[in-house]
């Protein structure tokens, strides 16, 4: 290198410095940053203002980029995206939902081209590599991915409980379903807040298909000897919603819980009327620190071994949907690619502290290798799910789930178990085998057919028609296509399994 011009000694070493350390500016130190325009789906209100501490501390470490962000309610945008598709009005970057991905206007607009194909990022970007492959595979189009996946645990299903109305009543953590059925009548029928008045019930919400799955149900589908066989068509699925039904006869389930908005229904556990909710392993942490009552305690599980002794839970997707690329508004594959590295670096160490635990010196320090969470202003210690970084930007933002990456955390109980019960549900987790296939079979009839299981179901649990009407229902759910769409399946399944 002695032999080289002073420019070019000075171009060889530059190059040796990105080798060595790593390129991470999105653009030079002399070109403008990059905007990049988000939509983010978001379970706040009111969402931080542009420039605010946590979005310059991402800029900052990242370099080169200005982020652009109109957020909304996940629902909101939901409505939003297929105005948006259909008038090209895109930003560069939005988060769609798990469920959202499997709508047919959705796999629709992946396949036409409205968003990038980002298949091959998935197998080279450092942050990636050690991705489980059902997070990538359960949202693929055709073998295709067109979008980074908003990483979770494959098996997030929990039963957060009143563990002191347990304590109340003289009762254990349930460990059985009996026992989780008998906790969630007595909930309903025994005072366990101990008030004198007949004012709580057990469940906030429809636990049909949870008790399906622990009595041995398919999660909506299970390949077995060439075919497909649907949930509904199970006898431990009907077990299922004979539970619910009597739960529902005697009060145990909220009477309107079909048409109450998600807030109510979590509402209904914070305020003490109910005693249980049939959803993630976050709630536990979520919820405690919301709690009305200040002697309220929640514990949460989803190990309910069924009469044979067996365990079964849900296998999720292993993503909370994904961060979609739009082909319009990133024109060319050299801009696509800065974009990318953006998120692929808020993987890194770093920002994976940033988005669980917050600014360190701020909202936590950091004591042998140990971060410990500090005091608010108000006094308080905010956990990962309740600081001001999980929902404005680790939900919708996230693509690699930081709480699993972050470095070692001093976790108050429910951040340790929400951690715990993905762990002790991995082993039991049912998948459901049709994740990843798409029939167009089914985005033709598939709707208007859950349709008609859905309020057969409904109509059964509120005891509005007999077992006989619900099971000549599901036989018009065979017979209109759904054995067409089962054997669809099938097909599918032995093309991409061999």
């Amino acid at each position: 290198m002695k032999n080289l011009s002073p420019i070019l000694r000075a171009l060889c070493l530059m190059m040796v410095l990105c080798l060595t350390v790593g390129c991470v500016a999105v653009v030079s130190a002399e070109e403008e940053p990059l905007q990049v325009t988000m939509y983010l789906g978001c379970l706040v209100l009111e969402y931080p203002p542009d420039g605010n501490e946590i979005e310059k501390t991402i800029e900052d470490y990242i370099g080169g980029v200005d982020f652009k962000i109109n957020a909304y309610s996940q629902s909101v945008l939901h409505e939003m995206m297929p105005t948006l598709i259909a008038g090209g009005d895109l930003p560069m970057v939005v988060n769609v939902g798990g469920s959202q991905l499997s709508k047919s206007y959705m796999i629709t607009a992946m396949k036409s081209g409205e968003f990038w194909d980002v298949t091959d990022y998935l197998n080279t970007l450092e942050n990636f590599k050690d991705l489980n492959p059902a997070c990538i595979s359960n949202y693929a189009i055709g073998g295709r991915n067109y979008g980074l996946p908003l990483e979770r645990g494959i098996s997030r299903e929990a039963t957060t409980y009143r563990y002191d109305w347990l304590q109340n009543l003289g009762m254990e953590d349930p460990t059985t379903v009996e026992e989780l059925v008998t906790m969630l009548k007595r909930f309903t029928t025994d005072d366990p807040d101990g008030n004198g008045i007949d004012d709580t019930y057990g469940t906030v919400n429809d636990p049909t298909g949870r008790f399906a799955i622990m009595l041995g149900a398919p999660l909506n589908w299970r390949y077995e000897d060439g075919h497909m066989l649907k949930a509904e068509l199970t006898e431990e699925y009907t077990q299922a919603l004979d539970i619910s039904r009597e739960l529902y006869a005697m009060g145990a389930i909220h009477p309107e819980y079909t048409i109450r908005e998600r807030a109510d229904i979590e509402g209904d556990l914070i305020q003490g009327k109910a005693g249980a909710y049939f959803n993630t392993s976050t709630d536990i942490t979520a919820f405690q620190s919301l709690m009305v009552q200040p002697e309220a305690v929640l514990h949460a599980s989803n190990i309910f071994a069924n009469e044979d002794g067996n365990i079964y839970t849900a296998a999720g997707r292993g993503n909370n949907g994904a961060l979609l690329f739009s082909t319009k508004a990133i024109p060319d594959k050299e801009t696509l690619d800065k974009v990318i590295n953006i998120f692929d670096r808020l993987a890194d160490q770093e920002m994976c502290n940033l988005l669980a635990l917050g600014v360190e010196g701020k909202n936590y320090e950091v004591v042998n290798g140990v971060a410990h969470m500090l005091p608010d202003e108000d006094g308080s210690i905010k956990n990962f799910y309740t600081n001001s970084i999980y929902n404005p930007y680790t939900v919708p933002m996230a693509v690699r789930w930081p709480n699993l990456r972050t470095i070692p955390a001093e976790l108050d109980y429910g951040a340790k178990r929400n951690l715990e019960i993905i762990e002790e549900n991995a082993p039991y987790a049912v998948a459901d085998p049709t994740l990843g296939l798409t029939s167009e079979l089914y985005l033709e009839l598939g709707p208007d057919l859950d349709t008609l299981l859905g309020d057969a179901k409904v109509l059964y649990i509120m005891g509005q028609i007999d077992r006989d009407e619900y099971l000549k229902r599901v036989e018009q759910w065979r017979a209109q296509g759904g054995d067409d769409i089962a054997a669809d399946y099938a097909r599918l399944y032995e093309e991409k399994n061999g």
